[in-house]
């Protein structure tokens, strides 16, 4: 296998996922930087570059699950230690919705009830950003499926997958909007939702691209498939446009319904550049052991950046930026690194602690 290994870690997924959750972090800075483009001139220069820059930060979650699905999906555990998984993520789902339910709580000045807690918790989530951890236990209780389907598939069968997710979540959509405005869409029953679930493709893609394709025919799929990813970038930001003009939302509102078109693609391109570049590279020591820090924190700079994200010291550092001069894009780009390391240099501390280490 190609890869760039420190004791277990293979370096390439800890550059993605410092990626990934660089760009969770902008996604949830709403109108100071995902939407930021919704407050430029309407098809506008900047209007573009920062719609350009929204659509492409949806590469996050389809990237987080395709690194599990090449580090789990390979492996064939009994099933008490799939729930062990599965039980391991509920409790952190537990602790960190306690935790914001009390910051909720604290900023409403309520009490604390347990059943409000309880309900809030199994019929929604306590910080919306934690939807993703209920989406990340269903694909631990899919895991043994997985395993099966994954390890007896075909390759030309993976092949397959990624181009129905493409032709059905990309082009499909697009084409019937673009001639169509949407009054007459593909019969949704027509479409195999299920597999374009994130839960089923992206650990699939994951698993194909790390274990299954060898390294000379990534190589050859680098060029090709960056022209295609920007190509369907460029098509989500004409779509956006498009639809904001024919709806009127041009400023302070635009239709997302096209951010997430390509962002498989995206995903498998991101993916393989990364293995491409990094599977047999030769890094300094220190490079190596920073990155290797960096990305075992991922995982803690997800479930507290939204706490810091709200604190009003952020704020202040947006805005002092930008009166500055320097421009809003950029000062919500170092807003965004700030959040990262002050993340990051909590969880550090916290992956001190022998019960805390076992849930980060």
């Amino acid at each position: 296998m190609d890869t760039v290994q420190t004791g277990k870690k293979t370096v390439y997924f800890e550059v993605l996922r410092i990626l990934a959750v660089l760009a969770v972090i902008f996604i949830h800075t709403g109108d100071w930087g995902y939407s930021l483009f919704t407050q430029r001139t309407f098809g506008g220069t900047l209007y573009f570059v920062d719609l350009a820059l929204s659509i492409f930060s949806r590469f996050c979650v389809p990237v987080f699950f395709a690194i599990s699905g090449a580090l789990l999906l390979h492996k064939n555990e009994p099933l008490k230690d799939v729930w062990k998984r599965v039980l391991r993520m509920i409790l952190v789902l537990f602790l960190v919705s306690l935790l914001y339910w009390f910051e909720y709580l604290s900023q409403n000045n309520a009490k604390f009830k347990f059943m409000a807690f309880f309900h809030k918790a199994y019929y929604d989530q306590t910080r919306y950003h934690l939807w993703f951890l209920y989406s990340y236990i269903a694909f631990l209780i899919t895991l043994p499926l997985l395993r099966a389907l994954a390890q007896h598939l075909e390759t030309k069968y993976f092949y397959y997958l990624i181009g129905l997710e493409i032709l059905f979540d990309g082009i499909i959509p697009i084409l019937d909007y673009r001639t169509t405005v949407g009054e007459f869409p593909l019969n949704h029953s027509a479409i195999p939702s299920w597999m374009f679930e994130q839960i089923f493709i992206c650990p699939l893609i994951g698993y194909f691209l790390h274990r299954r394709m060898d390294r000379p025919t990534a190589k050859k799929l680098i060029f090709p498939l960056w022209v295609a990813n920007l190509a369907g970038l460029a098509a989500c930001c004409y779509m956006t446009w498009f639809k904001s003009r024919l709806t009127g939302f041009g400023g302070g509102e635009a239709p997302s319904s096209f951010h997430f078109c390509f962002a498989i693609l995206n995903c498998v391109t991101l993916f393989l550049t990364a293995r491409v570049l990094l599977g047999n590279a030769s890094l300094p020591k220190g490079l190596e052991t920073m990155l290797i820090a960096c990305g075992s924190c991922v995982f803690g700079i997800y479930l507290f950046h939204m706490y810091f994200l709200r604190q009003p010291w952020i704020e202040a550092i947006w805005l002092n930026l930008t009166k500055t001069g320097v421009s809003p894009m950029i000062a919500v780009i170092l807003m965004t690194l700030c959040i990262f390391f002050v993340s990051g240099a909590v969880t550090f501390v916290l992956k001190k602690i022998p019960l805390v280490r076992d849930l980060l």
